[in-house]
């Protein structure tokens, strides 16, 4: 059957739902759902350039899929993870620090006053396991002290785990539950279902129709859904012989050095399928957490 509605977890579907300044209603209202505790709500947002450049030249840039910010000066940064990363923390706190960079001027004098600074990941995978959470499917993530007050309220970082959110569409008692749904549901629905009556939904059921796309837009949404499918099946498929693998060489040398290998072997499978797919080193190394140099190394 074909689908109807574009994939949220592609970057075309991810950004044309959310990066377009005609859409921006839709990412304000996400927005303003997820946080519902902002000192007020976003009333209008401006997109804001994705590449960022380091101060120094041998630094490492920074591309971010969305990044806006708010008429009370607050910064968001906006992505979709489909991938999981060794050091996805790290690699979010690192891309955190950016925007509250850009706030300094070079040449001008400056109090240290900073405005807030968001990051928002929707995760299409676990960070890690826990039975303890296992059904916490938003983290929240601030500076406390010792005393579990928040220090400082400049930084904020939400990560959204999708694969946790399980809730059917009988199940939903919120309007972020719906918001979840859509994104988690949207590419498989035939129809916008009759629970999602509210204007905003209505909307993006409209925007995401991919029949309503021009040629050019639907040649690039096939070749990225391509490429969507081929990273999922490849990373299944990797995941599954490193398990099998792991669990072979734990019976010979011991359970914890067997886990330990299995995980390198899984993401050396993984960069290796990937790059019979021609997927970009930068690409490989957010999906597997190798370094460039191993990469490099499986392309001679």
């Amino acid at each position: 059957m074909r689908e109807r509605y574009l994939n949220p977890y592609t970057d075309f579907g991810f950004k044309k739902i959310f990066g377009e300044e005609v859409n921006k209603d839709l990412l304000i209202d996400f927005l303003n759902h997820l946080i519902p505790d902002l000192d007020s709500p976003i009333e209008d947002l401006q997109y804001q350039k994705t590449e960022h450049l380091p101060r120094f030249e041998e630094k490492r840039r920074a591309i971010f899929d969305l990044h806006c910010q708010t008429e009370s000066g607050d910064r968001f940064i906006v992505e979709i993870q489909r991938a999981k990363q060794e050091h996805f923390r790290d690699r979010s706190l690192f891309y955190s620090t950016f925007p509250i960079q850009d706030q300094s001027e070079r040449g001008k004098r400056w109090n240290f006053e900073l405005q807030r600074v968001y990051t928002i990941s929707l995760l299409d995978f676990i960070i890690e396991e826990s039975e303890k959470h296992k059904d916490v499917y938003i983290q929240d993530h601030q500076i406390k002290n010792q005393f579990n007050e928040i220090a400082n309220p400049k930084l904020r970082m939400i990560y959204v785990e999708m694969p946790k959110f399980r809730k059917g569409i009988h199940e939903l008692e919120t309007h972020m539950d719906k918001w979840l749904y859509v994104l988690k549901n949207m590419a498989a629905l035939e129809d916008r279902p009759k629970e999602l009556q509210e204007r905003i939904f209505q909307k993006i059921f409209e925007v995401a129709e991919i029949g309503k796309l021009d040629p050019k837009e639907y040649n690039v949404y096939q070749e990225e859904l391509k490429v969507y499918w081929d990273l999922n099946n490849v990373i299944d498929f990797a995941e599954k012989a490193a398990k099998e693998e792991g669990r072979m060489e734990g019976r010979m040398e011991g359970r914890m050095e067997g886990r330990e290998e299995g995980r390198r072997n899984e993401k050396i499978a993984i960069a290796k399928n990937l790059i019979s797919l021609n997927i970009s080193t930068e690409q490989i190394i957010q999906a597997t957490g190798l370094s460039a140099n191993d990469i490099d190394a499986m392309r001679e």
